[in-house]
Parts: C-alpha cells; structure tokens; sequence
C-alpha cells in the first residue's frame, strides 16, 4: 500500500513538495512521471515551481496535464473505438462502432443541461452533436473506456508512467473520485496532496458519491485507507502566516485533527500591525493607502464602501495565492461568526471565507461598518503612518 493522501494545511507548500518528489523520481528512475492538477491555472503553478527547482527546464520525462486533459487523453481518445454503446434514435436502438478520432474534445462550452431520455448505454449521453464530451460525463466515460477495453487504459499507463501526482485534491467528486480508486488499484504509485477545507470548487455536479462532496472527501479516502488502498495523512504546518493568523483560521473549521501551526523553522518576520482585525469603513481608506493590501470579496457583486487603489480577487480565485496583507469584505452570511462565533453552516461558504482568511503572511482585517468589540475581538488603536486608527484585535481565548 504505497498509494498516500495527503491533507496540507494552508501555505504548506503542496506543489513545492509534490514537484521536488517528481523531480527526485525522474533523476532516479526511467519511466515518465505524471503531474495533475484540476485547473488551467493549477498546470502554470506546476510547470513554474518544477523550472524553479530544475534551472528553469520541464524535464522531457515529465508531463503535466489538467484533469480534463488527463481523463481525454490517457482514457477516452486511445480506446473510444472500444465503447459498447448504443445509439439512440426515438425509441429504437442501434449498435454504434464509434471510429477513431471521432471524439473530439469536453464541451465546456455548453450550459444547457443534457437530453434526459438517455441513459448510460446510450452514445448521445455522453457526446453533444459536435461530438464533445458533456464535461459531468467525462470521468464515467473515461471508466467506460478501461471497462469495455478489460482495462487496457490502464495497462497503457502502467507502462508510460512510474507515478502519478493528484493536486487540488479537494475539488474532485462524484465519478473523478473513482477514477482515482481506480488509479489506485493499478502498478503506478500515486500521490494526491489538497486541503478538504479548502473545498471551493467541484471537478462535476453528478450523483455519484455525493455523500464525499466538499469537506467530506476526506471520509472517501479514509474509507480507502480502510481498504488498505492508500495511506491517509495530515501535513499541518504552515509556512505562510504567523500564530495569530493561525489561532484565528483554526476557529473555522474547529477540527481538532487539522489543528494549523506555524513553522518554527521559518523565523517569520515581525512586522508593526500583525495579525487579525476588525476595521471599520472609514477608517480603510488611510489604512489602504499606506500599507496596499490585496482585497479579497466574495464575488463580483460585493460593494467595497471605501476607497482604495488595490488589487481586487474573489475568494475562489485567490486560491494558492500569497499576499502580505489582506483587506477581506464579508458577506451577510459570514459577519455573525465574527461578531458571535456562530459556526458557518454553509459548506461552499465556509470554505471560501477560509480560503480567504489565509492569504495573508502577516495581517488580515475585516471590513465591517460601525464594529463593536467582543469577548475575542478587544479594542485596540493601530499606528499606521503616525496616524492612530481605531480597531478590534482578535485574540484568542
């Protein structure tokens, strides 16, 4: 059982760790090593941190594709010519020998929802009329094509590839779940690294697995690790922001098993005006001007009621993302967890609001008109640039 599921804390290092380990296995053995991440995005990440451990070169046995990319090419295109489906026309049924190279690539593009008189026999439940794979199907057909060619999709990548890296664990479910399961079950040695609080997005919106959504993933790889198909791990060290930071985002969650701490070998940096704060509106405009923090809102939508010159992010989006300081604009939903610690309910909420609550290395401040001080958020004044702006700090009980 060499398989490992890691869960890393915020600022671990994730990629920094799975790139070094790729490239330790390239220098040392002879077969391909493959890297995967979910998002477009997630590929640059990697390709960048891997050239800046290896003088600035993707090494020819190194191959990194997204998640898409991966399902497309190692299981669909080598082996469609395999599919037993049928083609349906009203109510009758055809066989259907789907020539090669006839799929073409994953309907991103298409938001309406999928014809619902077919099933998963039928050819036109998984491709559109411009023979694309309707994204939420991708990872069943992809399993369709290792079933119905007796598993030669994964014997083709047993023999290309030693190992396989998974990042951005978190964001897989339904039918990409067992996708994994089945990678698993295979000669290759695969590593999957993610952060289950840091759930924002979903690889697709299937049935399948729905009980694992989220936060709950962990559940499916402990269920794995039962099954002796994989170890399950937790890396909770941080190396981004200090204790205060930490102490605030372990009250999120409140997960005793995934406790974040800082790295004691770091010697983080002690800077004026660190940690967590409540500012009110009028006094951010000062507070902006001087120190130039990243603001960080929920979604387009959010008004941001002062003035400022700074970079503006959405939660999501700021995922994997470092900044020194941060101005964070709650939503409704989030303020009575800051004014009263009531627990955030909300899965895809909780997990943005922690998202954003750990981008900064050395202070995060929430933007709140007229705040009243609590029995953790204690009044406080801040010297920013010889002028003394009012705030509450949070400290930890």
């Amino acid at each position: 059982m060499n398989n490992q599921v890691v869960f890393a804390a915020a600022g671990n290092g994730k990629t920094y760790s799975i790139c070094k380990e790729a490239k330790s296995i390239i220098d040392n053995g002879k077969k391909m090593v493959l890297l995967i991440s979910y998002t477009n995005e997630g590929v640059r990440s990697l390709g960048n941190e891997y050239r800046k451990q290896n003088q600035g070169v993707l090494d020819e046995r190194l191959v990194i594709k997204s998640w898409y990319s991966f399902l497309l090419s190692e299981f669909i295109k080598p082996y469609q010519c395999l599919l037993k489906l049928k083609y349906k026309h009203i109510k009758q049924e055809y066989e259907v020998n789907i020539p090669e190279n006839h799929i073409r690539s994953i309907a991103f593009y298409q938001d309406d929802e999928p014809m619902r008189w077919y099933n998963q026999t039928h050819v036109q439940y998984f491709l559109n009329s411009g023979r694309d794979v309707i994204p939420d199907r991708a990872s069943l057909l992809a399993c369709k094509c290792n079933e119905h060619s007796s598993g030669k999709s994964i014997k083709r990548m047993e023999e290309i590839y030693s190992h396989i890296f998974i990042d951005e664990l978190q964001d897989y479910a339904g039918w990409d779940l067992e996708i994994i399961k089945l990678l698993f079950t295979s000669a290759m040695l695969v590593k999957c690294v993610g952060d289950y609080k840091q759930a924002t997005y979903r690889t697709n919106n299937t049935p399948k697995y729905s009980q694992y959504r989220d936060e709950a993933i962990r559940e499916f790889f402990i269920e794995l690790e039962k099954k002796r198909l994989c170890t399950v791990a937790y890396s909770n060290i941080t190396r981004r922001f200090n204790q205060e930071i930490c102490d605030f985002i372990n009250t999120i969650h409140a997960d005793p098993e995934s406790i974040v701490r800082p790295d004691k070998a770091v010697g983080y940096e002690i800077v004026e005006n660190q940690g967590v704060y409540i500012l009110d509106y009028s006094n951010l405009d000062w507070y902006c001007k001087q120190y130039e923090p990243v603001i960080l809102r929920y979604d387009k939508k959010a008004k941001i009621p002062f003035n400022h010159e700074c970079c503006l992010f959405n939660y999501g989006g700021a995922k994997g993302a470092t900044y020194e300081r941060t101005v964070i604009i709650p939503v409704s939903t989030t303020v009575p967890f800051l004014t009263r610690r009531q627990y955030l309910s909300t899965n895809q909420t909780r997990s943005k609001f922690y998202v954003a609550c750990t981008r900064a290395k050395h202070s995060v401040v929430f933007a709140v008109e007229k705040p009243k001080a609590t029995d953790v958020f204690k009044q406080v004044e801040l010297n920013v640039a010889g002028e003394m702006i009012p705030a509450l700090k949070y400290y930890s009980q």
